[in-house]
């Protein structure tokens, strides 16, 4: 094999749209109950070098193995506080520009 091919890693997918290459796991069935829609996660890796990509999903795919053994455990899901805080301030975003547009008065 050529040393310049780069083989991605298994779950990691690259966008059309724009080059930037993505992560998806889905849920072991042993553990579907926890996830609804069957994805354990689906995120943007950041990147459109796949060698990065790699190393990342290979980084998020032992995180959510040991999430997967918690839960198998019956510990709770460990919260990533500073993401979940980012998540609900980008949530709180859109709404407040629906909002705007929505009612927004022009100036006539």
């Amino acid at each position: 094999m050529n040393q310049a091919t780069v083989t991605r890693f298994p779950g990691v997918q690259r966008r059309a749209d724009c080059g930037i290459y993505q992560f998806g796991l889905r849920a072991p069935k042993d553990l579907l109950a926890h996830f609804p829609g069957g994805w354990a996660t689906r995120v943007s890796l950041k990147t459109s070098d796949l060698r990065e990509a790699n190393a990342k999903a290979r980084a998020l795919h032992a995180e959510w193995d040991a999430r997967f053994e918690a839960l198998r455990k019956g510990k709770p899901r460990p919260i990533d506080m500073p993401v979940l805080r980012r998540r609900l301030f980008e949530h709180w975003e859109r709404a407040i520009a629906r909002l705007d547009e929505t009612y927004s008065v022009g100036a006539d």
